[in-house]
């Protein structure tokens, strides 16, 4: 992921999880999805407190102890939405659609 992807509010992975900055650029948000990629909604998951040339640094607090991370973007793994990744096919062959000859 760029930088300006980040700001763009693109949302990335961690592992399974799924995140973006918020349209405010003071936060980052955790977006919970479906198996099938259908968004379900957006909860708050830390404050940015730097946004740096090729990083960002965030913070939370859990249980009364603040806790700090930092990311560089080149780590993050741009979203890609579960219908982007799903192999399509004919219908009447099951062959690529794209190359299918009249089907």
């Amino acid at each position: 992921m760029t930088k300006q992807q980040f700001l763009d509010g693109k949302e990335f992975t961690l592992g399974t999880s799924h995140f973006k900055l918020a349209s405010n650029g003071t936060m980052i948000v955790r977006v919970y999805r479906k198996a099938d990629g259908t968004k379900l909604f957006e909860d708050f998951s830390c404050a940015v407190s730097v946004i740096g040339y090729k990083s960002f640094e965030a913070f939370t607090y859990v249980m009364d102890q603040e806790v700090e991370i930092k990311y560089n973007f080149k780590d993050l793994t741009l979203y890609t939405p579960v219908e982007d990744t799903v192999k399509k096919v004919c219908g009447a062959c099951g062959g690529d659609p794209t190359n299918c000859d009249g089907c």
